[in-house]
């Protein structure tokens, strides 16, 4: 499994070791690690130096990134950035599953009550407790991706769902996931 970890880099100084222990974690359970600033070779600083051009090759290679994983670890503890927010919220656009790793008391609050729902929540009180509670949490993860699945659709549905995509705001599978939860409810 391609498992994805981000961690605020406001947060490095205080969570280096818990970084590293997730990572280990990830690492030892078999997976292959990706983390968006080794795979891309930037540090957050370096981001930040970039012109919109390079931003967007940027951009296309989080895209390629985010097309390939299974499953994604954030610690996301506060202080955290705006940044991680976003993140946290495309990762679950896309359906990701996405393990969300904090300290007890410093749940993150750019990260509302909608989006906690589909997220899979591990609070630790010492970094002692990260390992255990970090491979429940892809163990969990392991567990909805069975939950996903993929169909073959026409070229007529495909250009269908692209212009309510450009039109609603939503992503093809938000999109058919509501017209399945519109006929659930009529019942």
């Amino acid at each position: 499994m391609k498992v994805f970890f981000a961690g605020s880099s406001a947060n490095l100084v205080d969570s280096k070791d818990v970084f590293k222990l997730i990572m280990r974690v990830i690492g030892d359970g078999g997976h292959e690690t990706i983390s968006l600033y080794d795979y891309l070779g930037m540090t957050l600083e370096d981001i930040f130096a970039k012109d919109e051009d390079d931003l967007r090759v940027f951009y296309c290679k989080w895209q390629k990134i985010a097309s390939e994983i299974d499953v994604a670890v954030v610690e996301a503890s506060m202080p955290g950035t705006v940044n991680l927010g976003v993140l946290i919220g495309a990762l679950v656009e896309r359906g990701i599953p996405t393990v969300c790793v904090c300290r007890k008391g410093r749940k993150p609050i750019l990260v509302d009550d909608l989006l906690c729902s589909k997220l899979i929540w591990v609070e630790y009180e010492k970094n002692s407790d990260v390992e255990g509670l970090v491979r429940w949490g892809l163990e969990e993860a392991e567990r909805w991706l069975e939950r996903r699945f993929t169909f073959i659709i026409s070229g007529k549905i495909d250009t269908y769902l692209e212009k309510v995509v450009k039109t609603s705001g939503l992503s093809k599978s938000e999109f058919i996931r509501k017209l399945i939860e519109d006929k659930i409810d009529e019942g």
